[in-house]
């Protein structure tokens, strides 16, 4: 999908999670570390989180979840209990005026003819689920979602027919060997959540949101399994 980048202030109604410390007491000439502590903790509502998202994020309704690094961390007790840089999983549990406005559904019969004719000539077998617009730096774009077996594309054109954007679901089986490679080595016995091919303009990467070591995080990779920004 087509993702702005963007620093959210999310207002949380409530939004709940378990923060672990590592608490280390002296006792004797030793230093034992003691369990984790955990603790469960509600934001009332009305506070307001600073939170920068990891990755660009198209906000299309309310309740769609969303991930970020807090910006700041929360106390409680005189004690910070979520730190900052902390990974946040939260929804969108609403939307200004003016987020909205940003993409309008439309009818596959409002999608300019080149659009159409780009996107079906690359992907002939692939049926539309759904089309939008959305203006971007005073440039008007569209986007078809669609399905083709269990692969789920969503592609972005300029009215012209141009391709700006393309994200289609990947299976690992048919992940590049060098990819495969470059993500084991970096991440060994990492978890894949979401494997994603994706194509900016002329680059095509390879994007993965992994857990390892108890951690999610985000790399794209091209081809030959070099580590890539987009």
């Amino acid at each position: 999908m087509w993702r702005m980048l963007c620093t959210a202030f999310l207002m949380c109604m409530c939004v709940t999670w378990a923060c672990s410390q590592n608490v280390s007491s002296t006792r004797s000439s030793s230093s034992v570390l003691s369990p984790p502590d955990t603790m469960s903790l509600t934001v009332p509502s009305g506070t307001t989180l600073q939170v920068a998202l990891d990755k660009e994020v198209k906000v299309k309704r309310v309740g769609q979840p969303i991930r970020g690094l807090l910006v700041e961390p929360v106390y409680a007790f005189d004690q910070e209990v979520v730190v900052q840089r902390v990974v946040l999983a939260s929804l969108i549990l609403g939307l200004s005026a003016s987020s909205l406005a940003q993409e309008q559904r439309i009818a596959r019969k409002d999608v300019p003819a080149a659009v159409l004719a780009a996107f079906t000539e690359a992907y002939p077998k692939a049926v539309i689920k759904g089309c939008s617009k959305e203006t971007d730096k005073g440039q008007t774009v569209y986007e078809i979602e669609s399905v083709e077996g269990k692969t789920r594309r969503n592609i972005i054109y300029s009215a012209d027919g141009k391709l700006i954007l393309a994200e289609e679901t990947l299976d690992v089986s048919e992940m590049p060997p060098g990819v495969k490679a470059a993500l084991d080595k970096k991440f060994p016995g990492a978890k894949i959540l979401r494997a994603e091919k994706v194509t900016k303009g002329t680059v095509v990467g390879y994007e993965f949101q992994i857990e390892h070591n108890g951690k999610t995080t985000e790399v794209v990779f091209d081809s030959m399994g070099n580590e890539l920004k987009m």
